[in-house]
C-alpha cells in the first residue's frame, strides 16, 4: 500500500506507475491523479500539446503507421 501525494488516498502499488528514480520503484502520484493532471495540462496548453504530438509523429513514423493501420482494420465500418 502507498499513499498518493496528490489525493492523499492510500492505494495498492499497482495503482502507481513505475519509476526507477524512487526507492520503492513507483511514482509519487497515482495513475488517476497523473491522468487528470495530464488532461488538464493538455487543455491549458493546446499549442504545446499539438507541437509535442507533431514531433512525436515525425520521430516515430513506423509506430504511427502501424497504429493507424491497426485502427483502420478494427474500425472499417
Amino acid at each position: 500500500m502507498k499513499t498518493c501525494s496528490k489525493c492523499r488516498e492510500e492505494k495498492s502499488m499497482d495503482m502507481f506507475h513505475n519509476s526507477s528514480t524512487n526507492k520503492d520503484g513507483k511514482q509519487r502520484t497515482c495513475k488517476q491523479c497523473r491522468s487528470n493532471y495530464s488532461k488538464a495540462w493538455a487543455k491549458a496548453n493546446p499549442e504545446k500539446k499539438r507541437e509535442r504530438d507533431r514531433k512525436y509523429r515525425e520521430n516515430n513514423p513506423e509506430w504511427v503507421k502501424n497504429y493507424y493501420s491497426k485502427y483502420y482494420e478494427e474500425n472499417r465500418d
